[in-house]
This record gives structure tokens, C-alpha cells and sequence, in this order.
């Protein structure tokens, strides 16, 4: 309701500049309440395996491309990076599940590396399976944090930052989203930034 009401007085073309401002703020605070609200009830039906997973053959750059629209407007846009290997196989994962692993790694990217490129790359490994690094050009994980980086409520500022809000689930909720599905997470080495990777299967597409 909150959403809708505020999309509705910001279409409006009478509004000053300033109250314009003002709305638009309050809207992404609301927007980010209800990212928020929808991250809980996710992991609560999760943990309780009340979520269900449907895992499907996906184009992983079908995939990448609807995270690149989604997150148009926002910090991340100019400087998201899709570098998929050609002729990737199609891998096998849930849709919904496998996107917001995606949301949440680019966001996480987004808030602790302000500026640089972030990267999303993919690559068929020699394990048999699709490797996807997620990797950011910002300050990078302590060694004293990285152990506990995908724990529950863990975060890499704690400081009450308005220009850096997280709530240290977005990782955890990966972790659990890729476990889910027979995979896990993990930080990739590098010189520079955070870099994480995962691995898809490869799903057996039957040719008709």
C-alpha cells in the first residue's frame, strides 16, 4: 500500500523539487523495508523446508540479463559487468532461487565497493560444472572476517552508516539458497576486492 500510494503522488508533475526529493527517499526506504521483510520470510520457509525449489534448465545469460534490467536506476547499473564464456551449457537450478543469489551478491557489491567495475563472470570449470564469480573492485574482506563472512547477521561495517545499510543476511541467504540446491559459496582468491564463487550443474537437455 505504502508503495503504491507513493508511486502514485510521485507521478504527479505539480510536486516541487524538494517534496519530490523528499517522497523519493522515503520511497526507497520502503523499498528497502519490504527487500528486507521478504529476505525473513524467505529464509524462515527455507530453514523450515517450507521452501520449495523447482530446479529447471536455465540460460545463465538470460538470467544475468534480468539482473542487469533489475537493477537499472540504481548504483550498480553502470558499473555491472557480464562477462559469461560463449556457448555456456545450460545449468541446472531454480529460477527464482538462483536470481536471488544474483540480487544479493550484485547488492553486496554495490554497498561495500562504491565505485569500480562488478563483475559477474561465468566459465565451464573442469569439475564438469559452471563457475560463477561474483567479484567487486572495493576494499575486500579482512582475513579475520572471511571465516565468519557467511554467517547470520554478520556484516563487514557495523557502524550505523546511512550510506551503507545491510542487515547481514544477504550472504547467509545465499549460502543457504545455493546448499538448497547442492551447492554452496565460497571467496574466490584475488589481489583486490571481493570475489565470490559458486558452481552450477549442468543440466541434460533431451534433444527432440
Amino acid at each position: 500500500n505504502l508503495n503504491g500510494g507513493l508511486e502514485l503522488v510521485l507521478a504527479r508533475g505539480q510536486l516541487a523539487p524538494t517534496t519530490r526529493d523528499h517522497l523519493a527517499l522515503v520511497q526507497a526506504e520502503v523499498r528497502r523495508l519490504t527487500g528486507f521483510v521478504e529476505t525473513i520470510l524467505d529464509l524462515s520457509a527455507l530453514e523450515a523446508g517450507r521452501l520449495r525449489l523447482n530446479p529447471a534448465p536455465l540460460d545463465l545469460s538470460d538470467v544475468a540479463a534480468r539482473m542487469s534490467l533489475a537493477f537499472a536506476g540504481q548504483p550498480a547499473a553502470d558499473r555491472l559487468r557480464l562477462a559469461l564464456e560463449p556457448g555456456l551449457p545450460v545449468v541446472l537450478a531454480d529460477d527464482r532461487a538462483l536470481a536471488s543469489v544474483f540480487f544479493h551478491l550484485i547488492d553486496n557489491a554495490q554497498k561495500y565497493a562504491p565505485t569500480g567495475a562488478i563483475t559477474v563472470s561465468a566459465a565451464l570449470h573442469a569439475s564438469g560444472r559452471v563457475r560463477v564469480i561474483v567479484r567487486d573492485e572495493g576494499p575486500g574482506i579482512p582475513p579475520e572476517q572471511r571465516a565468519t563472512a557467511f554467517e547470520r547477521f554478520q556484516r563487514l561495517h557495523n557502524a550505523d552508516d546511512r550510506a551503507v545499510y545491510g542487515h547481514g543476511l544477504g550472504l547467509y541467504m545465499v549460502r543457504q539458497l545455493l546448499r538448497a540446491q547442492g551447492s554452496d559459496i565460497a571467496l574466490a582468491p584475488g589481489e583486490a576486492g571481493a570475489a565470490f564463487e559458486f558452481e552450477l550443474p549442468i543440466a541434460e537437455v533431451c534433444d527432440d
